[in-house]
């Protein structure tokens, strides 16, 4: 029994040795910690003032550039709210012209190769898109039917001669009306 108390008593021993050494050197580390914190501090002082210094400079600069940025901000709200408006006026517009169209497209004569154009071209535009889009009515080209309008009334012999060149747009026009007529 005698044996078992001696092994005991050195087993508490050395543990209690391992646990100096533990505490011997945590007590080091905090005598270098305790060294440097003036130093620390002092770092710390240091960035606090340069982190104040940097916020009057903000402050500053804000109050110089506070009315310029609310002249500009109110200046936008302005373009904002006239764009709104030119945007309401041309939806509408869209509308009344999707309706002439519409009319315009029921009055005239569709051919067969005119509807499977405008399917084609609905098609790729589908395909383009990922969704389906139908047109609104299987109608030929806008210029076309206008071309088509403009060969039905006869055409009025010029009043006045023309002094000026001739743009490649006008010829081709005419070119068009005489081959139709």
């Amino acid at each position: 029994m005698l044996v078992y108390l001696n092994i005991l008593t050195v087993a508490l021993l050395a543990m209690v040795a391992g646990l100096l050494l533990v505490i011997g050197q945590q007590v080091r580390v905090w005598r270098k910690t305790m060294a440097q914190s003036p130093l620390l501090a002092e770092q710390l002082a240091m960035q606090l003032l340069t982190a104040r210094h940097g916020l009057e400079d903000l402050r500053k600069g804000i109050l110089q550039q506070g009315p310029e940025l609310s002249r500009l901000l109110s200046d936008g709200g302005k373009l904002r709210t006239e764009l709104q408006f030119l945007l309401e006026k041309a939806d509408q517009s869209a509308g009344r012209l999707d309706l002439a169209m519409d009319k315009r497209a029921t009055g005239a004569k569709v051919t067969n190769t005119t509807k499977a154009a405008t399917g084609k071209i609905a098609e790729a535009v589908a395909g383009a898109n990922g969704h389906a889009i139908q047109p609104s009515t299987p109608s030929a080209d806008p210029l076309e039917e206008l071309l088509a309008g403009l060969q039905s009334q006869p055409v009025a012999a010029p009043t006045h001669t023309r002094r000026g060149p001739v743009t490649q747009a006008e010829l081709d026009l005419a070119q068009r009306i005489n081959k139709a007529a």
